[in-house]
């Protein structure tokens, strides 16, 4: 997964999306191909305390959350993001 276009998200990091910035001490990385060998899937987990994953996820989404628009890329396919459009009304 690549993120484009939000930088804050880039001022984390350059593997900030994935955990890579944040030095998260266990790593698991794996990757299948398909017989044929022309799909494949790749998967990387990253494990800390609970506090310090947290804290690293919401580093994360407050920085997606500040851009006004970005792109997702997984593999190829481009997804478009935003951020909040506007403060929810007040209930009642």
């Amino acid at each position: 997964m690549t993120v484009i276009g939000c930088p804050a998200l880039e001022k984390l990091g350059s593997e900030a999306a994935v955990g890579g910035s944040f030095e998260f001490p266990h790593k698991a990385k794996a990757s299948f191909t398909d017989a044929g060998g022309s799909d494949s899937l790749a998967e990387e987990l990253y494990s800390d305390t609970g506090e310090r994953l947290s804290e690293g996820v919401s580093r994360i989404f407050a920085a997606l959350t500040s851009c006004p628009t970005y792109q997702v890329l997984v593999g190829a396919t481009p997804r478009n993001g935003h951020g909040p459009e506007g403060a929810c009304p007040a209930v009642g």
